[in-house]
This record gives structure tokens, sequence and C-alpha cells, in this order.
């Protein structure tokens, strides 16, 4: 017996329908899933901006480099955990905004101006060009906070690579490993530098401890 033309209408209606909206779904999640124009690291990277307790290679995921430092916040944030202000220094004056979280803080610093041009409003336009995280309540992916150890750091990143510099007036060590733009802060106590103006990995005490993380 025929069916009906309009149930056949109506067939052919829900089958194409259901094709449609079947394709609509798994092309979402294939732009989902591969995020067309995007390479592999700046998909990891996305992903780790979206954690809030992340140390990322661009910065953290309420500041990043080149943000406007003057507009950086924390939501439901008590203004008085925000701290302003402008260092001089060799010539030079920049901006920072002190974060203070429950456990250690977040120091963001702007762009660097000579002190013969700068004025208010290149100061407030200023974008972070510095980040330095001072709290274990911030992580790398790797899992590597303030207060591990130097131990801790070829564990996770293994012992190659190593670049290790004093900075000139702050007492501390900078290690850069790779072309990461994290760096890690220990104290320099009393280790020199090479003649090249390095110094060895081997020198660094297995213990010493990580003061700061720096994003720049």
């Amino acid at each position: 017996m025929q069916k009906p033309l309009y149930v056949s209408f109506a067939c052919l209606f829900l089958l194409t329908f259901c094709l449609f909206s079947c394709n609509r779904k798994s092309e979402a999640a294939r732009t989902e899933q591969l995020r067309p124009g995007l390479s592999p690291q700046e998909q990891a990277e996305l992903e780790c901006l979206s954690k809030g307790d992340r140390i990322c290679e661009s910065g953290l995921s309420f500041a990043q480099l080149n943000d406007t430092l003057a507009a950086i916040t924390l939501p439901d944030m008590d203004p008085e955990a925000i701290q302003d202000s402008s260092i001089s220094r060799g010539g030079y004056t920049w901006l920072t905004r002190t974060i203070h979280l429950n456990v250690g803080r977040v120091v963001l610093e702007g762009a660097f101006f000579d002190d013969r041009q700068v004025n208010d409003t290149l100061l407030s336009a200023s974008l972070i060009n510095r980040i330095r995280i001072e709290s274990p309540l911030l992580s790398t992916t790797g899992g590597i906070h303030t207060g591990n150890r130097v131990s801790d750091l070829e564990e996770i990143l293994g012992k190659k690579d190593w670049l290790i510099q004093a900075v000139p007036g702050y007492g501390v060590l900078q290690i850069q490993v790779g072309d990461s733009r994290i760096s890690y802060l220990i104290p320099q106590g009393t280790i020199k530098n090479e003649a090249d103006g390095t110094i060895n990995r081997r020198k660094l005490p297995p213990d010493a401890e990580i003061i700061a993380l720096v994003v720049m």
C-alpha cells in the first residue's frame, strides 16, 4: 500500500533536519577540538590561561604581558589589597601594581620610561612588561611554585639549557631554562659569576629555595 505523499515529505524533512543538525554538532565539536588557526603551542597557552592558578608563558589568567597595568584587578578583591607605586632608578621610571593574595603577592611592572620624557599620561597608559609571582598559590603547568628547590627544578625541567645570571643590585640569581619566558629567582648568596657573566648550574645548592617566578 502506497504511503500518503505528505507522510513521505514529513519523513524526508525529518531525515534532512537530522543530518543537518548532526553535521552542525560534529562540525562544532571539530572546531572546538582543533581551534583552526592556532598552533599547538597557542592552544596549550589558552588552556593554561583558562586555569586561575596557573603561571603561563604570557602571564596569569587575570594579567598578561602587554595588558594595561592600571586596568588589572581581581573580582571581589578588597581595594586595599592593591598597591600602586612608581620606581625611579638609573634614569628611568616605571609603575608597579602589587596585588596581595591570601598568601604572598603578585607584582606587575610597567614599561621603563626615560626620566627626561616621563609624564602622567605615559605612566597611566603603561603596559605590563614583567610579572613577578611571590606566592605558592600560583604554579606553572609543571607544578613549580615559590618554595620549591633547585633540585625540584632539575627533576621537573631537566638539567639542560640552563642560563643562570645574577640580577645586579637585587642579590638574586635568575634561572632561565630553554626558551621559556618563565624564569626562577633564588638568593645569590656567595655564588660568583664565571668569566662570561653566567653561573655554572653545578654551583647552585640543590636546596636553594625559589623565592619568585618571573614572566617577561
